[in-house]
């Protein structure tokens, strides 16, 4: 009997038969009309001095701005490989906020020609990743030999045991209003592999756990996995450790519960909703949530993509030296031993390390628009590469666990995701251990509990 729980093929089957060309243009000009409304009544209005505007914008740039907005989804034909659960995120997540935002941030400032070329060249860059589960896979020799489980369960101990022996003197639960000052205090006491050890441990290690424990129904596995993010939030007081739990549970719901909707129809429809509900609810009890949601997460892409284009349009490129290796060897980083997070955070007066995601971080910091048609080309080549090691391993496992990393892409450079967030270790460990017999066993226990059950 083959125990594999949950097959990808069962998935992207019911989920691309409810896409349509109509649904795709209802649901996607619905969010994109939450944004502008957002953007309009909500971000330039409350954090206008953060760098927020509400540029005046003719009859013709708000038709092309929805046009761009728009382009991309015809690509879109649901949710067949790893790759599309990538590309749909980034879509709703960081794309459409792209394109409202620099319309309105930035159309004044350098010019509706110059606003007009990036979002020509975003949507292109966009419309690629759509089409790269329809590419031809990158043939690979199968490896058979694997490492058995308990050895991740050692990788994992050992980097809780060193976070708790580093920081276990000064963790404490606090409100979002407070995690600025435990992350001052505890970035006094980390060192270069605490700080590796957390961003893994939230992007990849604890996913795991609670992603085993979702798709395997082992509560063991759940609890690891959500104590663990608990214990990252106490050391660092990051809010995507906290709510990454959440996060996949609402994604393994959309797939596996709802019934009329896809996966980006959900994701489109259910935000949009969330935002609008947030905006209209003006109760001062959900300040700090719709401050939280709407402009530190919903709106954050856009925005720092705005702030990285204005302010390279007058400062010199980084041409990839911003990346700690390349820099080792042409030591050009024009910005000295400030990174490249802290220099966009001075000149928008947060003073904040405002990283930014791939698009702003490695397209524009880098060459400007050259930069974003070659991170295009790397992320294409990257993504095309994962769906062809998991091509005979797509549980939906498969397809969770990498919630974590496609967040970091939300927020962070591509390199920083693959190495410091750990997105190359989650693919090797993925490759290599045995998740295939793990995720079999919790099935098969359940499978023998139910046809005990049955018998009684």
């Amino acid at each position: 009997m083959n125990y594999i729980f949950e097959n990808i093929d069962e998935i992207t089957y019911t989920d691309t038969q409810k896409e349509s060309v109509f649904k795709k243009t209802v649901f996607a000009i619905f969010f994109i009309w939450m944004y502008q409304y957002i953007h309009l009544n909500y971000l330039s209005e409350v954090w206008s001095y953060m760098r927020y505007f509400k540029n005046e914008l003719d009859f013709n740039q708000v038709i092309l701005m929805y046009f761009f907005s728009l382009f991309p989804i015809y690509f879109y034909s649901g949710l067949k490989r790893i790759s599309s659960y990538f590309s749909i995120i980034i879509f709703v997540m960081a794309y459409i906020p792209i394109i409202i935002t620099i319309n309105y941030n930035n159309t004044e400032e350098l010019g509706s020609q110059t606003v007009l070329l990036n979002e020509a060249v975003l949507s292109l860059s966009m419309s690629i990743f759509f089409l790269i589960d329809r590419a031809k896979s990158i043939k690979s020799k199968e490896i058979n030999f694997k490492i058995p489980f308990n050895w991740f369960h050692l990788i994992a101990g050992i980097i809780t045991g060193y976070l708790l022996y580093k920081f276990s003197g000064n963790m404490r639960f606090v409100g979002f209003a407070d995690v600025y000052e435990l992350r001052f205090e505890n970035s006094e006491n980390s060192d270069s592999l605490s700080q590796y050890f957390t961003m893994w441990a939230t992007y990849f290690v604890y996913p795991i756990y609670f992603t085993i424990g979702l798709v395997g129904k082992n509560k063991i596995n759940l609890i690891i996995g959500i104590i663990g993010h608990i214990i990252i939030y106490m050391i660092t007081g990051a809010k995507a450790s906290l709510l990454m739990p959440l996060i996949i549970f609402l994604f393994y719901s959309v797939l596996k519960k709802i019934k009329y909707f896809s996966l980006s129809q959900s994701l489109l429809f259910f935000i949009a909703c969330f935002a609008l509900l947030l905006f209209w609810v003006d109760i001062d009890a959900l300040f700090v949530t719709r401050s939280v949601f709407l402009m530190r997460t919903l709106s954050m892409p856009g925005y720092l993509f705005s702030n990285y284009l204005s302010f390279f349009s007058t400062h010199p490129n980084t041409n990839y030296s911003h990346i700690g290796l390349v820099n080792s060897f042409t030591n050009s980083y024009p910005y000295g031993n400030d990174p490249i997070g802290v220099v966009i955070g001075n000149y928008d007066s947060t003073n904040a390390n405002a990283n930014a995601n791939f698009w702003a971080t490695d397209g524009v910091a880098a060459q400007g628009i050259i930069g974003i048609v070659i991170i295009t080309v790397i992320m294409f080549l990257f993504l095309l590469w994962i769906n062809s090691l998991f091509k005979n391993r797509q549980s939906i496992f498969y397809i969770l666990v990498f919630t974590g990393e496609i967040f970091s892409l939300l927020n962070v450079s591509f390199f920083t995701t693959l190495l410091s967030s750990g997105l190359l270790f989650l693919v090797f460990i993925l490759k290599f251990f045995d998740f295939d017999k793990e995720l079999s066993r919790y099935k098969k226990n359940t499978y023998e509990k139910t046809v005990d059950t049955d018998l009684i």
